[in-house]
Parts: C-alpha cells; sequence; structure tokens
C-alpha cells in the first residue's frame, strides 16, 4: 500500500510549509530541543535557538551565538569563523 491520493493528486500527508525565517549560512544540524525551541548550527559557526509561536505559525530568534565555532592560528584573523557541523 502506498497511502491514498488526495483531489489534487499528491499523497494525503504531503509536508507543507507552516512557517520560515532567515538563517545566515548552511543550516549543518538541526535538532529539537521541546516542543517550542528548534536549535541550529550553521556554516557560519553561530548557533541558534528558534522559538516556534504556534498560535501565529511564526518563528523567532530567542538566542544566539554568533561564535560559538571559531578558530585561531597563524596566517589566519584572529578569530575566523568555522563551520559548526552539530549540535549535542
Amino acid at each position: 500500500d502506498f497511502g491514498n491520493l488526495d483531489s489534487d493528486g499528491g499523497f494525503e500527508g504531503d509536508h507543507q510549509l507552516l512557517c520560515d525565517i532567515r538563517h545566515h549560512g548552511d543550516v549543518m544540524d538541526l535538532q529539537f530541543f521541546d516542543q517550542e525551541r528548534i536549535v541550529t548550527a550553521s556554516s557560519t559557526g553561530c548557533v541558534t535557538v528558534f522559538l516556534h509561536h504556534p498560535n501565529n505559525q511564526t518563528l523567532s530568534v530567542n538566542q544566539q551565538w554568533t561564535t560559538a565555532h571559531y578558530h585561531a592560528g597563524p596566517g589566519s584573523p584572529s578569530y575566523s569563523s568555522a563551520p559548526c557541523t552539530g549540535v549535542v
């Protein structure tokens, strides 16, 4: 059984966009912290906690660490961003 088709020819239960928000860099990891908060790791080295507002289906930035992951060394600026590849 491959599911049921709806009147538009799509499968019932297809994904649909409920809300979105701008995220700088590529999303390297995404974890649901709880029912209201989503934590993302960015290719820019930033970690962001987004808050979901179910009453109007919006997201907002709850907390952000812009230099959560960086490197410093010979030949690089004092704090160069490094991709943050995971959130634990």
